[in-house]
Formats: C-alpha cells, structure tokens, sequence
C-alpha cells in the first residue's frame, strides 16, 4: 500500500503556486517570457495582447481558486475578473494553457516513472539506493490543488499516451499516474479509474513477455492486484 502524503502541506492552497513544482515553474516560466504589445503601432481592428495581469489571471485557473482568490493574487477586482471569464478569447487563452501544461505535465510524470522500479509504485519497499515516493513527486506536490479542468486535459493527455506510443510503456504510465493519486491523496475520476482498470486487465490477460524490456504478464497482474486492493480501501 502506498502511503498518502499528509494534507496540511496543500493546506494553503492559494499560496501553493509559489512552491517550486511543476506547475508553479511553468507559470514563472510563462509569466517570464510573455511579451504583450502595447496598443501602440497595432492597427485598428487587430487584437491586442492581453496585459500582463490579464495574462496571469488566465495561467492562476490552473489552480482550484474561486474567482475571489485569483483577483486576490493579481490585485484585479473581482468584478473584471468576471468580466474576462465571460470572454471567448480569455477562454480560449485558458484552454491553451491547460493543453500545454498537461502535456508537460505527462511527460515528466512518464520519466519519474522510468526512474523507478515499477514494484515500488505498487506499494513495495524502496531500495536503500533510491529516492522515496517524496523526493520523486516532489514536483507534483501541489498536484492536489490542480483545477478539475487540468486534471481532466491531463486525463485526456495520459489516456493518449498509453493508447497511442510504444504498449511497453503503458505500465509504467499507469503504475506513477496510479500512485500519485495515491501519494497525494486526490480522488481520480471514476470514469478514468475504470479505463485505466480495464487497459490493466486487458494487458495483463494479452502480454507476452517481452525480452526488449524484460517484463512479464505476473507483474501486469501483480500491479492490478494491487490498483484493485487500493479500490476497494478507498
């Protein structure tokens, strides 16, 4: 069994964005290298950029934070904050940035799972070598404090990439995916959890072994073992 991590550290949670995870770095990152155009020199009728406080705005929704929280962090009233989510290209805006992170997002989560052994995922004792569960989603920290949206484009993300690369990979794939729930204490989606539950079975009846990556149809059984035990004690 995979031990949860404790609650309080999300506890804050429009203050999670500033700890260095993931998240937090792709909205500095984002906030750093966005350049808008003024009004000026843009002729008239074409778009303008949005401002910078209006660009922030739209990366903060990545986050659960009511419409209050995130006028608080920008200092925009909440009456313009409204103002802007009722806009289609503030929406839009919102949509790209939950695209790009999630597919950020799958990526780094698929090579945390290739750093570790895949049994520790499924609740076996880490070897004395190798970094725990703590150290290796310590990027996805404030994964807890995503908005439902960004979970379900990274849903929508993970799902491709174990449907459409290489089938060697979609153990590892779901095995860190499963544990982060786990570790961080998040609910999965019921429908995903179900996908994810009927890929497992599927491979674990169909695999043969694999002498490129050395594993066996025990351990896609073993793993669903363990997702299924899980289940039924959440």
């Amino acid at each position: 069994m995979i031990a949860q991590r404790p609650d309080h550290a999300l506890s804050e949670k429009v203050n999670a964005h500033e700890e260095e995870t993931s998240l937090s770095q792709f909205i500095e990152i984002s906030l750093k290298f966005y350049q808008p155009r003024g009004r000026k020199g843009i002729p008239r009728g074409q778009k303008i950029d949005f401002p910078m406080n209006k660009y922030h705005a739209s990366l903060l929704t990545l986050y659960n934070l009511s419409r209050r929280e995130i006028s608080q962090e920008t200092g925009v009233s909440l009456g313009v904050i409204k103002l802007w989510h009722g806009q289609e290209n503030f929406r839009d805006m919102i949509l790209h940035h939950r695209n790009a992170f999630a597919h950020s997002f799958t990526e780094s989560l698929l090579w945390t799972g290739f750093a570790r052994p895949l049994a520790v995922f499924t609740g076996q004792p880490a070897p004395a070598c190798e970094p725990s569960l703590d150290v290796l989603f310590a990027n996805f920290r404030d994964f807890k404090s995503y908005s439902p949206k960004l979970l379900e484009a990274i849903n929508a993300r993970h799902r491709w990439c174990i449907t459409e690369r290489e089938a060697e990979h979609d153990l590892t794939a779901i095995a860190v995916y499963w544990a982060l729930h786990v570790w961080s204490g998040t609910q999965m989606d019921e429908a995903y959890r179900a996908f994810l539950l009927e890929r497992l079975r599927m491979r674990a009846k169909t695999f043969i072994d694999n002498p490129r990556n050395g594993r066996t149809r025990a351990e896609y059984v073993f793993l669903l073992s363990c997702m299924v035990t899980n289940e039924r004690s959440a």
